[in-house]
């Protein structure tokens, strides 16, 4: 009876810990640790005086301490706690510390029992039911843990953007900023699986439908746009070469085509990327009103494109045409800066 209370109590304890995101939750946390203390060494003592094997005892110890535990870290990562999180401060001082502590005195509270008492015979009780349910339990919790990153290696492999649509994602009440979610199912994980593939098969049609689930007017919709898509459509271009994938993008509605054409050049160290940007076609015009004009016209400049490849072909400790790259700048600015650039590299110490 007490085993049934214990398990009913602890569960609603952790459904708290998962909804919850203030210093309530690290309450919670610590109420969860010695809790689950308490009712592991409870059943450790019981099952230590049985006529088990020595060996069994300590085994069944380890593995309900390991599932006692295990389930707290199970439902810290379902949930978001971001807001007393920040960049993962709070799991790595706190919530990784402190369970594996509590596991730890868990566990060597049942060796010195189980051995202590190697020779009760106080009753019989079979271990093996018990052993099945706790290894299934840990399956599961191990499984769900790592779904996403099951589905996302298995869709990587396959090179099939179908088992992305297989991926889970939500956001939480106490959920903060547009594509914040679960740290175990986070909103945006078909994305991210989306993206790979999109550039594992070198496919910008992929890249069309990365955000493609979000609500329209979301503003998890404009992050994931020009986030992932536009990543997806960045490496595309590169794997392809080809500068009609960045104007594919921008029509798609994401203002960064100019970037995307500088990243390819600089890629690729090849200068007629750049020239696209002679054409009067109209291609990157700004499709979102409000953008700052003054800070999209400098990437649309053939001069800047190139003056972007002489620096990252710097990085990559290769003068390679350099000094020609730098003798068609028509902008004597930029022309003076990328000649710096290749003199004197900002990133080498004199």
């Amino acid at each position: 009876m007490f085993e049934l209370i214990f398990l009913i109590v602890y569960l609603l304890i952790l459904l708290l810990y998962f909804f919850t995101s203030s210093g309530f939750t690290i309450i919670l946390h610590l109420f969860l640790l010695v809790f689950g203390l308490v009712f592991s060494i409870f059943i450790i003592n019981k099952i230590t005086k049985s006529r088990n094997p020595v060996k069994a005892k300590i085994y069944f110890g380890f593995i309900l301490s390991f599932l006692i535990f295990s389930l707290i870290l199970f439902f810290w990562f379902l949930g978001d706690h971001r807001t007393i999180d920040d960049k993962g401060l709070t799991t790595a001082i706190i919530i990784f510390p402190t369970i594996y502590f509590f596991a730890l005195i868990s566990f060597i509270t049942g060796i010195v029992l189980s051995v202590k008492r190697k020779k009760r015979r106080d009753f019989d009780y079979n271990l093996k039911p018990l052993f099945w349910i706790i290894h299934v339990l840990i399956l599961i919790t191990v499984l769900v843990f790592f779904y996403n990153s099951i589905i996302f290696n298995f869709a990587k492999l396959s090179k099939s953007e179908n088992i992305c649509d297989l991926s889970i994602g939500f956001s939480l009440p106490t959920s903060r900023f547009p594509g914040d979610g679960s740290y175990m199912f986070k909103p945006l994980s078909k994305a991210s699986c989306l993206v790979e593939i999109g550039i594992t098969k070198a496919d910008e049609d992929i890249c069309k439908d990365v955000c493609s689930y979000f609500d329209k007017s979301s503003d998890v919709k404009e992050m994931c746009m020009y986030n992932y898509m536009d990543r997806c459509y960045n490496w595309v271009a590169v794997a392809k070469k080809d500068v009609n994938v960045c104007i594919k993008e921008h029509n798609m509605g994401i203002d960064a085509g100019p970037y995307c054409v500088n990243n390819l050049a600089a890629t690729i160290g090849d200068p007629s990327v750049c020239e696209v940007f002679e054409m009067d076609s109209g291609y990157f015009e700004p499709r979102k009103k409000g953008i700052d004009t003054i800070h999209y016209k400098q990437p649309l400049s053939v001069d800047y494109c190139i003056s972007n490849i002489v620096a990252n072909w710097w990085k990559r400790e290769t003068n390679q045409d350099m000094d020609y790259l730098c003798n068609i700048i028509k902008d004597n600015e930029i022309k003076q800066q990328c000649i710096e650039e290749t003199n004197n590299p900002k990133h080498l110490v004199d």
